[in-house]
């Protein structure tokens, strides 16, 4: 049984496909039946906060039209909100320089970083036995090879450890605002990716 509820301002429609919620696209296998009518249905747009329905746009109240713009007010960023753009900063990498090969994009994974630990572990016991010419081959996120002596291998761990210990301070000066600003995301907030 299909009940359409609402028309969205792309064209599609919101509705039930027995009793389940269901988005009516062209490309879904039930337009066929609903086209004819969505054009009749009121254009209402789902508000979503976190990810959960609020309200919708416009919305009906006992038929009679919201029209406070307080009823939609987004709500301030939290302390999640900044620790979610961190972490997806965090994922996303960075490219660090070595004087010798260049740009070396790293990968933000935990996968990666423990690999990058580990061979950084390895490079300092070399260099703590006096042996700077072992060549390591690390492959960057790219999937180039990088054929690095362990002084490079250092440096490599040490810039992506700099640059994960600048989003923790920026998250932190962040969250220190009160209230948290609207544009926590924007790039001016966090340390540049290179």
């Amino acid at each position: 049984m299909i009940e359409l509820g609402y028309r969205r301002a792309d064209g599609s429609a919101v509705g039930l496909v027995n009793g389940m919620p269901y988005h009516f696209t062209e490309e879904s296998p039930y337009w066929p039946q609903v086209a004819g009518d969505v054009d009749g249905l009121s254009l209402q747009e789902a508000v979503l906060v976190n990810g959960n329905v609020v309200g919708f746009i416009p919305e009906y109240v006992n038929g009679v039209l919201q029209t406070d713009p307080g009823i939609y007010a987004t709500p301030p960023p939290t302390s999640a909100d900044v620790n979610v753009e961190r972490a997806r900063r965090e994922q996303a990498g960075c490219t660090v320089i070595d004087p010798v090969a260049g740009q070396i994009p790293l990968d933000g994974n935990e996968r990666s970083m423990r690999n990058l630990q580990g061979l950084a572990f390895a490079a300092s016991l070399r260099l703590g036995q006096g042996d700077t010419t072992t060549v390591t081959v690390f492959r960057d996120a790219q999937n180039n090879n990088h054929s690095l002596v362990p002084a490079q291998v250092v440096s490599l761990w040490s810039q992506g450890a700099a640059y994960i210990s600048a989003l923790y301070a920026a998250s932190w000066a962040i969250k220190s605002l009160d209230p948290i600003p609207a544009d926590y995301a924007d790039d001016s907030r966090w340390p540049a990716y290179e």
